[in-house]
């Protein structure tokens, strides 16, 4: 993911899906040092759980993990 080419500016928020691996922290000390907000959670969040912090987070952007 390139975060640069997203147009992520301070303050914007993302929420990721990641397993607990290294991505995870990769992906969220990127958004830190673009002065971005993570809204991480893992693979195994269930399905309404997603839907409602995507619906109720404020969330511009989001990523999941292939």
């Amino acid at each position: 993911m390139h975060l640069k080419r997203k147009k992520l500016q301070k303050n914007s928020k993302v929420m990721f899906v990641c397993d607990n691996r290294y991505e995870w922290m990769v992906t969220d000390l990127a958004l830190v040092s673009l002065g971005a907000i993570g809204i991480p959670r893992g693979c195994d969040t269930p399905s309404q759980e997603l839907a409602f912090i995507l619906n109720h987070s404020g969330a511009e952007f989001f990523y999941c993990r292939k």
